[in-house]
């Protein structure tokens, strides 16, 4: 919801909270407010107005953002994670002909808790050797 800052840009916010059903009214004052209205429609619109023309007096109000995106510093490039596959990869393209023995006790190292077994072994073999791994 947009606080309006001018006299004419609360006119037509009452205008256009007028139109809304008592439901919309009372979701409205519970986001503005942050309490419960009554079921009394008049009642909620001169409580939203009220709360309206104090938060345009207000020095509360919440000011613009003034950064832009040229003027925001530039993030740091993420470092590539460290994952059981690109582990795997690594071996296989280093030395191919590696005992599943030796992969399994090498991933093992990296990753304690992990249940890579020699069925992982042989799938990553498979797909290594169809070129499917990147």
């Amino acid at each position: 919801m947009v606080i309006p800052k001018t006299k004419e840009e609360l006119v037509k916010f009452i205008a256009r909270l007028k139109k809304r059903s008592t439901k919309e009214l009372q979701v409205t004052y519970k986001n503005l407010i942050g309490a419960e209205a009554g079921e009394d429609r008049k009642a909620i619109l001169e409580k939203l107005e009220s709360k309206v023309k104090a938060l345009m007096t207000s020095e509360s109000t919440p000011a613009k953002k003034t950064t832009t995106k040229a003027t925001r510093k530039p993030k740091a490039p993420k470092e590539p994670r460290v994952t059981i596959k690109s582990v795997v990869i690594q071996l296989l393209t280093d030395s191919p002909e590696m005992p599943s023995a030796d992969l399994i006790k090498a991933v093992k190292e990296r990753f304690p808790d992990s249940k890579f077994d020699a069925s992982h072994v042989a799938w990553y073999r498979n797909k290594f050797k169809k070129g499917e791994l990147k």
